[in-house]
């Protein structure tokens, strides 16, 4: 599908929330003209019904992708325009990535906001992202994607931005090549200009509590 005037894309984003963060540098990165509605205020003319608000969604001529980060990104990839091309063995060592993340070190990250003790969540969270570490030894560059930031980078990196502002930060002998990485995507042209003021205690706040509620 060609977007154009009779075919808007639009973003209905949370900033406070990592997921909408990295949708949000995935369609940045996509090229693809588009609009972005701040859920954070009230918005009348949302698309989606009241108990699906909580949620960020990508909606083009009434084509709604609001799962999650790699549904978003496929959701990209099928429109006309994109700035996506990457081959096959590429695109799969970058879902494989998304997958670990998701399933394996995203757990973690969450115990790490809520516990009382969040040092005994970041433990488990390096210890599950050692799988990361040995990715970016085989990347052919600063990123996972290389020399360019891939899809995969923008979905994990809202993520490991947090670390050292919404918890613990890492010992200085802790994921090496992770720190490094982050640096460099700290410096980003891109993600400079889409991630302000993203790991407010707001944020966090808002944050926390849609991980108990979505445990309890």
């Amino acid at each position: 599908m060609t977007i154009n005037s009779e075919h808007p894309l639009t973003f209905y984003s949370q900033m406070w929330c990592p997921k909408s963060q990295s949708i949000l540098l995935a369609l940045e990165a996509s090229g693809l003209p588009h609009t972005t509605v701040n859920l954070a205020v009230d918005d009348k003319n949302h698309v989606c019904s009241d108990n699906e608000k909580s949620q960020p969604a990508l909606v083009q001529n009434g084509n709604i992708s609001k799962h999650n980060y790699k549904e978003a990104v496929q959701f990209l990839h099928g429109l006309d325009g994109a700035n996506t091309k990457q081959d096959a063995a590429k695109k799969t060592k970058q879902d494989r990535i998304l997958d670990h993340f998701f399933e394996h070190i995203l757990p973690y990250f969450e115990k790490s906001v809520v516990l009382d003790s969040p040092r005994e969540g970041l433990d488990l969270f390096i210890e599950a992202s050692s799988f990361l570490e040995n990715e970016l030894v085989t990347a052919g560059g600063p990123y996972f994607g290389g020399r360019e930031p891939s899809f995969a980078d923008y979905g994990l990196f809202p993520y490991f931005d947090k670390v050292g502002k919404w918890f613990q930060d890492f010992d200085d002998y802790e994921c090496p090549r992770i720190k490094s990485w982050i640096r460099v995507m700290r410096q980003h042209p891109l993600v400079v200009k889409v991630l302000k003021e993203t790991h407010t205690n707001d944020h966090l706040a808002r944050y926390t509590e849609d991980v108990v509620n979505r445990k309890s």
